[in-house]
């Protein structure tokens, strides 16, 4: 059956492993069939690089990385589905960043003394706490792609989960963590999959090492993301090594260089897609459903720098005007959107104010050319006033990932 079919969709259906290890030479990419190629990713980066040194200021750019470190931590906590909230982990980050003489385990240590029982919310703050302190332990040894091993993976996993096994048998469905010990038992899924024997991982892990050391490109990157996850090294906790990890390299391979954005917070964003893509390319032993959406995330995240930059502007402009601060509120939509019809205008201010005020708001913003109109057929759109270099930025990289994806972020598709 092979032999009826013609040799240019035999390319197109043919992939290619990297590895020679039994359980990773399994699993197969074809390059060929990513929407996003190497060349594409590194100028989307480098027009952010270039973007930033014109239009963000020193302080800007500190309060951006300084945001960037707190959603990347809280994001990377999310990835196994802890229940701490925005608000939560916003509260424990800035303890942790002002307070350097914190005990990591005080709360439960008092807890305990008092025999208190501990619960989900007591793990999911030990947790994120050490996802902290291991960010920003790393961020000071600076740790390049060549220091990398499976002792390194094996400490990074430690960190990680230190004290976390403290909660077996006191949280229903527990699955222990044994910090830093990699997988013995042969028992592991992930779903239905089942991942490397045992005796695999550590030989594995040298050779996936060896291969991103040799080859490495953010589109690898991803390729190594999705090997680790299969090959599933640890018991507990291998989606925060995986992020972790993903995030160091594309930083050590000049990428994000000035640690503006981070592609976990688009995970969590887009969990379901994460999940999905992630398992797929799992059962499949293909990495391209992964190293497709990976390439989203990094190619979008960069973007969202531009928009939430964009998106002060719009707001300083508005805080600015003569405006009262009820009519300021109403406009919130126009900060976070491009452009908006009338009627999705009116429902995204949830009707907090009757059709005819939510009018008269909206001229009296015209009048002082805040905010301006366009009207096409029976339909009007607004937007605010001004010209905005992210605008022309947004539409032109927008316009490229429509003609390559079947999906675009809700919040960017105003600007097409």
């Amino acid at each position: 059956m092979e032999n009826n079919i013609s040799p240019k969709l035999k390319e197109i259906l043919t992939g290619d492993s990297y590895f020679s290890q039994p359980f990773l030479s399994t699993f197969f990419i074809n390059i060929k069939r990513l929407p996003w190629q190497e060349e594409e990713l590194r100028s989307i980066d480098q027009a952010l690089s270039a973007y930033e040194q014109i239009e963000i200021d020193y302080q800007l750019d500190q309060l951006l990385k300084l945001h960037n470190d707190f959603l990347f931590s809280f994001a990377v906590s999310k990835a196994e589905n802890s229940q701490l909230t925005l608000l939560a982990a916003d509260e424990i980050y800035r303890l942790i960043t002002g307070r350097k003489d914190i005990a990591p385990f005080k709360a439960l240590s008092e807890k305990l003394d008092k025999g208190a029982r501990l619960n989900q919310k007591d793990h999911d703050r030990l947790e994120y706490y050490n996802i902290v302190q291991t960010f920003q332990s790393l961020a000071k040894k600076k740790v390049s792609l060549n220091d990398l091993s499976p002792d390194f993976i094996a400490d990074l996993h430690r960190q990680l989960t230190l004290g976390l096994d403290i909660f077996t048998d006191k949280l229903p469905g527990f699955e222990p963590y044994h910090s830093g010990c990699f997988r013995d038992d042969d028992k592991t899924r992930v779903a239905d999959f089942k991942p490397a024997p045992p005796g695999e991982i550590k030989d594995s892990l040298i050779e996936l090492l060896a291969w991103i050391k040799k080859n490495p490109s953010a589109i690898n990157v991803f390729i190594f993301h999705a090997a680790l996850y299969s090959l599933h090294p640890f018991k507990n906790g291998n989606k925060r090594v995986c992020r972790v990890l993903e995030h160091l390299i594309l930083r050590d391979i000049a990428y994000n260089q000035n640690n503006l954005y981070n592609l976990s917070y688009y995970y969590y964003q887009q969990k379901d897609r994460y999940y999905k893509n992630l398992i797929n390319s799992l059962y499949k032993h293909s990495f391209n459903p992964f190293v497709a959406f990976a390439s989203e995330a990094l190619y979008f995240s960069a973007l969202g720098v531009i928009k939430g930059v964009l998106e002060r502007k719009k707001q300083e402009f508005i805080n600015n005007s003569n405006l009262g601060l009820p009519a300021i509120k109403l406009l919130k939509p126009l900060v976070k959107n491009g452009e908006l019809k009338f009627s999705r205008f009116y429902a995204l201010s949830k009707r907090k104010v009757s059709r005819q005020t939510f009018i008269n708001y909206l001229n009296e913003a015209l009048d002082q050319q805040i905010i301006i109109k366009r009207e096409q057929g029976r339909n009007t759109y607004y937007s605010v006033a001004g010209n905005y270099l992210e605008v022309d930025i947004l539409k032109e990289k927008l316009k490229i990932a429509r003609e390559k994806l079947n999906y675009l972020p809700p919040d960017l598709i105003s600007y097409l």
